[in-house]
């Protein structure tokens, strides 16, 4: 663990680029040698999405093959195929990429890159040493933490534990995210936290943005609609303080934001999964084009990886991506039955839609056996009527009480034409507290001759009414509320199509809209840059591990494999496996608030060592916590001294931390 300042953070970061150049970069451009380019630098940009989705595949599937060594056998043959195929070429698809890249203008490398770092602004500042201890901000401090923990887990096992509750699978989560940086930290010898929080999201902030500008003008826009495309990549964000400036007079700041474009990266996954599916999308336009197997073969790879990374993202494409093949089915078996009968049109159909019917099956295939193994037991959803809305219109966010009492009322006198308007009323006012200037693209009004496009449209259009639907309609049966990502997934789709409504405006029209639509779109995201400025110009951070606390962890990370605990009243601890990840090794219980959250056990573990810590026999207590098979205990030195509290042996003690040793 490093500090800003410290020279080895930067050598660790050089030492990242060539691991993401060999491990992701290189994997993908060979595999994309089955599609045709026109230009060498679509192929250089889709390598590393594509390269990160085989990344996790060879990691899952070595995993739990328990022939991790293997993935140096990867790194080598891709290396080897990538050399012969540039040494062939005299290296010329580089230097017709740098051609490339000299004819963009200066000012546009300049958006990109401010881009880029206003969109994990909120999530590099933690995990850098200071003098103070080892900070981190915002919800970084709980989730991230949590992802630590994992990635340090998934470093040392697979198919991994939990590392909160040793013993326990590490199942209902998509943890692909935390999978394809472990394998480069194992084989790289990289600091997990700086990978986490630093290295991983420069990278990827990168080369996403380009990629979504790529995608823009693949599919037909302009620099204007670029621009726009990057002003919602960037600022986009919900417009609750809009509705609470008309209710209460006054912004409001601190209404619950499900997604904006500077707090995107606090849902790791949901970043992997976007860059991931990203690619997919150009993958699947050449498909369509030009129905080579392979590329089919690239893309159902890709889509099935998703179910690794993030579920929702997974589901979006393969619906996307089934409703277009069965509509072609169909149309294509409507167009047989006018000249053949139902039989012959029927075996026709299938046989000229083998190949299609194929891919969705092994798309079904690789789908299952990534999602089934980690996710059978999280259960699947339930019908609960607009939660969601109810959620934001309640007092402790929007606070639209008015919408309730009167409700209730047209509830109680039966008048259906009044419940169904407010119904509508809250959904239009849950799309501008979740969508802001976004709403603008949730149908496409324009005019387009691009083929990619026009076929995007049935992609896109239908699945983002399903996902919306679902996310206003259900509830997740163990995420609860986490069903608020049915509404986020579609905002990609959402920031493409304004992006293009508003390029085709006349100019007249144009400037004075887009400076309207600007101001109605960046105030949340000010708000929020603003807010991450001064918590990191004041050091206020929500969690901040002392000098002391590393001390008593750096003890434990030298000692060999243990159970470690500690007391249910550390709260950090209940909220994050925290110590587990400080320490390098397991708790019996940490984290319990994630655990629940993933539909884990965790009251028998609590209750057991609340049990064991009510003993006032310290032999007792001792001979309880060693019966659930812990080595350590951290308890406060201010405890450990009173008497007769702790009568076994300590290990190690500073000012504030003491470690006793019960095995």
């Amino acid at each position: 663990m490093f500090g800003l300042l410290s020279p080895e953070l930067y050598l660790h970061f050089f030492l990242f680029l060539i691991a993401t150049f060999f491990s992701w970069f290189v994997p993908g451009w060979v595999a994309l040698s089955v599609v045709k380019f026109k230009t060498v630098s679509l192929r250089f940009l889709l390598a590393l999405p594509t390269g990160l989705a085989l990344w996790g595949i060879q990691g899952y599937l070595l995993g739990y093959a328990h022939v991790r060594f293997l993935t140096l056998i990867y790194i080598i043959v891709f290396t080897v195929l990538f050399w012969r195929e540039q040494k062939s070429k005299r290296f010329d698809d580089f230097k017709k990429i740098w051609v490339e890249i000299k004819k963009q203008p200066w000012w546009l490398f300049v958006l990109v890159a401010v881009s880029s770092f206003l969109q994990i602004f909120s999530h590099v500042g933690s995990g850098l040493m200071t003098a103070t201890g080892l900070p981190f901000y915002f919800v970084n401090s709980v989730d991230g933490v949590m992802h630590l923990s994992y990635i340090q887990e998934l470093v040392k096992n697979f198919p991994p534990q939990e590392p909160g509750a040793v013993g326990l699978p590490l199942i209902n989560y998509h943890y692909w995210s935390d999978l394809v940086q472990a394998e480069l930290i194992r084989v790289w010898q990289l600091p997990t936290i700086h990978v986490f929080f630093q290295y991983a999201p420069i990278v990827i902030s990168t080369w996403t943005t380009v990629l979504f500008l790529r995608l823009i003008s693949y599919l037909g826009g302009s620099r204007k609609t670029q621009l726009v495309a990057l002003l919602l990549l960037t600022f986009g964000a919900d417009a609750a303080y809009l509705i609470t400036q008309v209710l209460h007079g006054h912004w409001g700041p601190n209404v619950s934001s499900l997604d904006s474009g500077v707090t995107f990266y606090f849902n790791i996954p949901q970043v992997y999964a976007r860059f991931v599916f990203l690619a997919s999308i150009f993958l699947l336009t050449k498909w369509w084009k030009e129905r080579s197997f392979k590329t089919g073969v690239l893309v159902t790879l890709l889509i099935a990886s998703l179910f690794g990374f993030k579920v929702y993202y997974a589901l979006y494409a393969v619906f996307g991506f089934c409703f277009v093949v069965g509509l072609e089915i169909i149309l294509h078996f409507i167009s047989n039955l006018k000249k053949k009968s139902v039989v012959t049109a029927l075996i026709t159909t299938m046989q000229n839609s083998k190949f299609s019917l194929l891919l969705v099956g092994i798309l079904a295939a690789i789908s299952l056996a990534i999602y089934l193994p980690v996710n059978k037991a999280a259960g699947g959803l339930t019908y609960s009527f607009f939660e969601w809305p109810h959620l934001l219109l309640s007092a402790v966010n929007i606070d639209y009480i008015d919408w309730f009492l009167r409700m209730q009322v047209y509830k109680a006198y039966d008048n259906t034409r009044n419940i169904i308007i407010f119904n509508l009323w809250a959904a239009f006012l849950t799309f501008v507290a979740v969508y802001g200037t976004r709403m603008f693209g949730m149908l496409p009004l324009f005019k387009t001759k691009n083929e990619h496009m026009k076929k995007l449209f049935l992609f896109f259009i239908p699945t983002n009414i399903l996902f919306v639907l679902l996310g206003l309609l259900t509830l997740q049966t163990s995420g609860g509320l986490n069903i608020f990502n049915f509404l986020i997934v579609p905002i990609l789709a959402f920031n493409i199509f304004v992006a293009f409504n508003l390029s085709q405006l006349k100019t007249k029209i144009f400037v004075p809209f887009i400076v309207v639509f600007a101001l109605l779109t960046i105030p949340r995201s000010l708000i929020q840059l603003n807010l991450f400025y001064e918590r990191y110009s004041t050091s206020q951070a929500d969690a901040v591990i002392s000098p002391n606390e590393l001390e008593a962890f750096t003890y434990l990370r030298n000692q060999e494999a243990a159970t470690v605990q500690t007391s249910m009243e550390n709260y950090y601890n209940y909220q994050t496996p925290y110590i587990s990840f400080m320490s390098g090794q397991p708790t019996y219980i940490g984290g319990v608030s994630m655990l629940e959250s993933h539909n884990q056990p965790t009251k028998e573990r609590v209750a057991e060592i609340k049990e064991a810590l009510t003993q006032s026999d310290s032999n007792l207590k001792a001979d309880l916590l060693r019966s659930l098979g812990i080595t350590y205990f951290i308890v406060p030195t201010s405890e450990y001294q009173k008497p007769n509290t702790w009568l076994v042996e300590k290990v190690f003690e500073n000012e504030t931390i003491t470690i006793v040793k019960l095995q």
